[in-house]
């Protein structure tokens, strides 16, 4: 009896053992770490080096770019090539900016750039303004559907009002807002003037079911014909989330 008890116990485990690595046949492989980028101010193509080549990526001001893969570091260096001064030698490395990035299989990461110092009005002849980085996860996780991820670049305070809701943002720090019921709604931004609050930007706003939507908010530079503007300049990325790729309808 006791020959068999033993026997039993080890057929369970034999299958216990076999039911755990067809399990972990099946399960798919993450894919790997992916960033977007995207600049509030114009930005020229850069380039960074992905396994010893060197990558060029177009920066996106009205949408993301496409995913580029991230390479073995965190740390990312772009730059440009402008041509040496000596005849004959290689272009010139010239950094351009940096970011953190996420490296785990999976991690999906924004790139967001915006200017160093007070946004300047843009001039093709001048030099380009010089630029910093933060970086945001963009996972569904971390900004899920029907959900708006706002991000203030202004240097005053701003409010929003998304339907009925209204929150204070807090500077370059994302806040999360859940889309109010129905198909459209109201987006109003205020921020503050040389007296008192006023609204600043009012739009309307489709919902669609199946998207996600950031909104980007950031100083107007000074003109000839305004050079203290109280208003804002805003962005807004919408993104179709197929239901099959949002975390909540995969868990059910």
């Amino acid at each position: 009896m006791a020959i068999s008890f033993r026997h039993l116990i080890a057929c369970f485990y034999l299958v216990l053992a076999t039911v755990v690595v067809a399990h972990a046949q099946v399960a798919p492989e993450p894919p790997p770490a992916t960033f977007k980028l995207f600049s509030i101010l114009p930005v020229q193509d850069m380039l960074y080096d992905l396994g010893g080549k060197s990558v060029t990526v177009a920066v996106g001001q009205n949408a993301y770019s496409q995913p580029y893969l991230v390479p073995g570091t965190s740390e990312i260096l772009f730059y440009r090539l402008v041509p040496s001064p000596e005849p004959g030698k290689p272009p010139i490395r010239v950094p351009v900016v940096t970011a953190s990035v996420k490296t785990e299989k999976g991690a999906e990461t924004l790139v967001v750039l915006y200017p160093d110092g007070p946004l300047v009005q843009y001039d093709e002849n001048a030099p380009p303004q010089s630029i910093k980085s933060i970086v945001l996860d963009n996972s569904r996780e971390a900004h899920p559907v029907r959900m708006m991820r706002v991000f203030s670049f202004s240097s005053r305070p701003v409010a929003i009002k998304i339907g009925s809701q209204t929150v204070m943002l807090t500077a370059m720090q994302p806040s999360l807002v859940p889309y109010p019921e129905g198909s459209r709604t109201w987006i109003n931004v205020a921020t503050t003037g040389e007296q008192s609050w006023q609204r600043v930007i009012g739009t309307p706003q489709m919902l669609a079911t199946d998207t996600r939507l950031s909104v980007f908010l950031n100083d107007i530079p000074p003109s000839r014909n305004d050079p203290k503007p109280v208003g804002l300049s805003m962005k807004k990325i919408i993104e179709s989330i197929p239901p099959s790729l949002d975390p909540a309808v995969a868990r059910r």
